[in-house]
């Protein structure tokens, strides 16, 4: 035992200290190029410590003005900050659960619902030679969802989710108010016959709620099993009421149950598409006379999600166009090279089969560059020459999760070649796992206990 200690100890050590200056450091994934929930953020490479999600018009004008005022007036670029904001969501709409799920306005319903703008800023833009600059970034996103994987199965399996977590809420009250009035009118209460009838009257009501017998059957064992530390019902009846109200919620997982109703409401089925964009101003001399815009992005990121027999494949891709100001990565970023137009196109699968998870994604990048020669041609037009660069990157992942606590994870491919850093360019890292503290679904906590 001491010796498979020992080994897991070792490894764990080793997994820690070993060298990533391969994908987890200077590779970008698909995930990296798909369009990010924040493109502000994302396009200014910060990740702000709180970010400001106003839900009106007035607090946004709170938050922009707060931040970038300062208090004798002045306009500053506030550090380490980020905002989102929804405008669509700023109004109460009374939606439906079936116009929330299946939008038939595609402007409207879908593209305008889901817009999302964003902002960050900070005043430490590491500039090429290490200078702090100050630097904003402005972005934009939104969603158009295209529920058909699945078709009516989808909506019918939203509405069984439904179903089932109603189930136990009428359940929990019919128990509730029958125990309340047999505990009243009981001669003779005691603690055994109480619980007997509080077993009766649990019975009764999943019966009426048309639970099978196996339903009723897992209920009443956790039931069952957390009638130990019951408090005496002769002692103080609120208080035994009130605890075995808390233990037949448990008991009917009425918690899990809602988490799997949202589950079901929020799982996008089929074919949806993001798009975003996002640019990002520095003013290199933090004076905003000298504000240059180094870099804009443009994503569109399709991804398909499939039902019933292949649940398990999420097919994924990206179109990324980014456009760089050559003119200012060469006053400030004179070691790096860098392109003005960066087109990425990259496809992934990911599948998952019981405890195994396999990801497989290959991206190809064209890059190009068009550089003024000084002469003109002979109808008088500049000339331009043409640099060019293609690249091509493929990474897999395979993870086995040995428990709910512990996984292993394999990558194994080639990567872009880094603009810093040029070198290695083969991916191949291990890596472990670990969580605590898994809860049982037996597990039931009395209140006050």
């Amino acid at each position: 035992m001491k010796a498979l200690v020992s080994f897991w100890m070792a490894l764990m050590v080793l997994v820690m200290l070993y060298p990533t200056n391969g994908l987890a450091q200077e590779e970008s994934t698909l995930d990296d190029l798909k369009a990010p929930t924040s493109p502000a953020a994302y396009v200014l490479g910060i990740q702000p410590t709180a970010v400001l999600k106003p839900n009106t018009y007035k607090s946004l004008q709170a938050g922009l003005y707060s931040n970038f005022v300062s208090g004798d007036g002045q306009a500053v670029v506030p550090d380490d900050f980020g905002l989102e904001f929804s405008p669509y969501w700023t109004a109460d709409h009374a939606l439906t659960l079936d116009e929330y799920l299946y939008p038939k306005d595609i402007l409207k319903d879908q593209i305008w619902r889901n817009s999302l703008f964003s902002i960050a800023s900070t005043q430490n833009f590491l500039l090429g030679d290490s200078t702090a600059s100050n630097a904003i970034a402005f972005g934009y996103r939104t969603s158009i969802h295209i529920r058909k994987a699945g078709g009516k199965q989808v909506k019918s399996d939203i509405e069984k989710a439904i179903d089932r977590y109603e189930s136990t809420g009428w359940v929990g009250t019919r128990f509730v108010s029958q125990l309340v009035v047999e505990l009243q009118t009981m001669d003779n209460l005691n603690q055994q016959k109480a619980l007997d009838k509080s077993l009766e009257i649990l019975t009764k009501a999943m019966n009426d709620e048309g639970f099978t017998k196996k339903q009723a059957g897992d209920v009443l064992s956790i039931y069952r099993g957390a009638l130990v530390n019951i408090m005496d019902v002769t002692q103080n009846q609120d208080g035994f009421v009130e605890q075995l109200t808390y233990i037949v919620f448990q008991s009917l997982k009425s918690d899990e149950l809602f988490e799997e109703l949202k589950k079901e409401i929020s799982s996008k089925k089929g074919l949806f598409v993001d798009f975003a964009y996002a640019t990002v101003i520095n003013f290199p001399s933090n004076e905003f006379e000298s504000a240059v815009a180094p870099r804009q992005s443009f994503w569109i990121s399709p991804s398909y999600k499939f039902k019933n027999k292949l649940d398990f494949l999420t097919l994924s891709g990206v179109l990324r166009y980014e456009r760089f100001d050559t003119d200012y990565y060469e006053d400030f970023f004179p070691n790096a090279t860098v392109f003005r137009h960066n087109r990425d196109v990259g496809l992934a699968a990911s599948g998952v089969f019981d405890n195994f998870t396999l990801d497989f994604e290959a991206v190809y990048r064209d890059s190009e560059t068009l550089n003024p020669t000084g002469q003109l041609d002979i109808n008088g037009n500049e000339t331009f020459t043409k640099d060019e660069d293609t690249d091509f990157q493929v990474v897999g992942s395979f993870t086995y999760r040995i428990n709910d606590n512990l996984a292993i994870t394999y990558n194994l491919g080639n990567q872009f070649e880094p603009i810093l850093n040029p070198g290695n360019t083969l991916v191949s890292q291990f890596g472990i796992s670990l969580s605590f503290g898994a809860k049982k679904n037996t597990d039931v906590t009395l209140p006050g206990n």
